[in-house]
């Protein structure tokens, strides 16, 4: 703790993620799981966290050689990032509904989660700004010029609604898939035939 305030140390291979930062750059992106990442760690994190950091020690001017290399936001990783997630937004939901019948509020909370962070990795896209990780990022995705209107209200609503019966399974996804077609103006529709 500093000052109150939890810290964390996080090491990185530089040559790594200079790499990473040039995958961004001709639209290659990778995502694994890892604990601690529900959505997952998407391997632009690397260039976000670069982008983002405020370098206390840097003698020999790595970082911010690194850092040079974030701005401006790269237009491959910004389409790799719609490409890879946007279908993933009703696709996440198209499964969810699998859990109605069943009354699975813990399969169907998953999948809305699931498709959830994928509207976040295409709004902050679209924004041309990093998401770092899922934590907070509807918040910040809320304030964005390009989002759906009352995105975190209507957000939070459909995880309000999931109780283990089919009606709030099935509101709690027709909320997310509304939100999904707002988004869907600024990147066109990919949704999955339902």
């Amino acid at each position: 703790m500093v000052e109150g305030v939890g810290v964390d140390f996080l090491y990185r291979d530089l040559t790594k993620v200079n790499r990473v930062i040039d995958d961004c750059h001709i639209g290659r992106i990778t995502i694994d799981y890892q604990p601690g990442h529900p959505h997952g760690f998407v391997s632009s994190i690397y260039m976000g966290e670069i982008a983002l950091c405020h370098p206390l020690y840097d003698p020999d001017g790595v970082l911010e050689a690194l850092k040079v290399k974030t701005k401006p936001y790269p237009v491959g990783l910004k389409q790799a990032t719609i490409d890879t997630f946007a279908w993933q937004i009703s696709f996440s939901l198209l499964v969810a509904k699998k859990a109605i019948a069943r009354d699975d509020v813990v399969y169907a909370a998953g999948c809305c989660f699931r498709s959830v962070a994928c509207m976040n990795q295409v709004l902050f896209a679209l924004n041309e700004d990093y998401l770092l990780n899922e934590k907070g990022a509807m918040a910040l995705a809320n304030r964005f010029a390009i989002c759906p209107q009352d995105y975190q209200q209507r957000v939070e609503r459909a995880f309000t609604l999931l109780a283990a019966d089919a009606k709030s399974i099935t509101e709690a996804i027709a909320i997310i898939e509304a939100i999904e077609d707002d988004l869907s103006q600024w990147y066109g529709n990919r949704r999955l035939a339902m």
